[in-house]
Parts: structure tokens; C-alpha cells; sequence
């Protein structure tokens, strides 16, 4: 949730298994994409970022033009295309974890 205050690096990384680099790395990209704000005395926040920015909106358009590319190349139907990101859109909104069938 938007402000959801996340773990230190090396707490999340102990909890994980896996070495706090690599904590680290993910948490500069979150960063950088404006998912995560970082502040030295407070930690790591989760940001909401900005849907309506042109920028974010001409990368959703591009990527949604390949995926939408490949899936009709496969033989998938508009109708199964939406349905299926309509199931997906759900279950992250709802908090769950989309399982590919």
C-alpha cells in the first residue's frame, strides 16, 4: 500500500536467503522507477507512482502494443485478451498474486 513502510536491506535480504546487494540493487530500481522513496532515517516507503504522466503512459502504450502483437500472432482473441488482463488487473489491485494457468 501506498507509504507501507518495507524492511531494511539487510532485514529483507536475511528473511529472503539472498545476499543484501542484491536487496540493494532492487531497491534503487523501485527507486528510480517511483516505487519506493528512500529516506536515510525513516527506510524505505512504497510511493504510488504517477499513472497519468505522459512518460509512464507512452511506455505502457509500447509494451502493451508487443505484448497485444505477440498474443494475436499466438492466435489469442481480443475477447481472451482482455478478459485475461481484466483477471490480472483484479488480483494484484485485490492484493493477490496473479497464477499463470
Amino acid at each position: 500500500q501506498d507509504g507501507e513502510r518495507l524492511p531494511t536491506i539487510r532485514q529483507l535480504a536475511e528473511e529472503l536467503g539472498i545476499n543484501a546487494m542484491t536487496v540493494n540493487k532492487a531497491f534503487a530500481i523501485l527507486k528510480n522507477e517511483g516505487f519506493l522513496t528512500i529516506d536515510r532515517r525513516h527506510g524505505a516507503a512504497v510511493t504510488r507512482p504517477e499513472g497519468g504522466n505522459a512518460e509512464y503512459r507512452e511506455k505502457l502504450e509500447q509494451e502493451l502494443t508487443l505484448v497485444i502483437s505477440e498474443a494475436s500472432l499466438k492466435g489469442v482473441g481480443r475477447k481472451e485478451f482482455l478478459d485475461t488482463c481484466a483477471d490480472i488487473f483484479a488480483a494484484i489491485t485485490a492484493g493477490q498474486r496473479p497464477i499463470a494457468e
